[in-house]
């Protein structure tokens, strides 16, 4: 069994992380490990829509109490392999209490990219939803996010 593994007595740690480095290499020429790059797989745009919110300073009262208001965003991020293009947004349904604030012009979400959207939230009578759509590949997609 010595043979074959790295069961035995070492005399120090250098001899032990050598046995190491030699049973990797050995097993790496075993793999036959080839130099071809592997093909990716095309995975297209994949979009992922997160609410976020901060708490900040707004002013005073009468009394030098703070008063506060919370911000509020959509961060959209392209997690995918492609450029989503035409990528607009836009709240569901006429109670959905949300209300974005965008220049209204579409835009461009690179792969890798992210972008934020400014948002307030009302008393809508649902769960907030909005709608991403874009273009990928000439095709218009769009899907739903809940963001409440």
């Amino acid at each position: 069994m010595q043979e074959r593994g790295l069961l035995g007595e070492f005399s120090n740690v250098d001899q032990l992380n050598h046995e190491v480095w030699k049973a990797i290499e050995h097993d790496l020429t075993q793999l036959r490990l080839e130099n071809a790059p592997q093909q990716r797989v095309r995975t297209g745009v994949d979009l992922l829509v997160q609410p976020g919110s901060e708490r900040e300073l707004n002013n005073y009262d009468s009394k030098g109490k703070p008063r506060y208001r919370t911000r509020r965003w959509l961060d959209i991020e392209n997690r995918g392999d492609v450029d989503a293009e035409q990528v607009v947004i836009r709240p569901v349904g006429e109670e959905s209490g949300v209300m974005l604030i965008t220049g209204g012009n579409p835009t461009v979400i690179h792969r890798g990219q992210s972008r934020r959207f400014a948002m307030e939230l009302f008393g809508g009578e649902s769960d907030p939803v909005v709608n991403v759509s874009w273009v990928e590949d000439g095709k218009t997609r769009d899907k739903d996010f809940h963001v409440g």
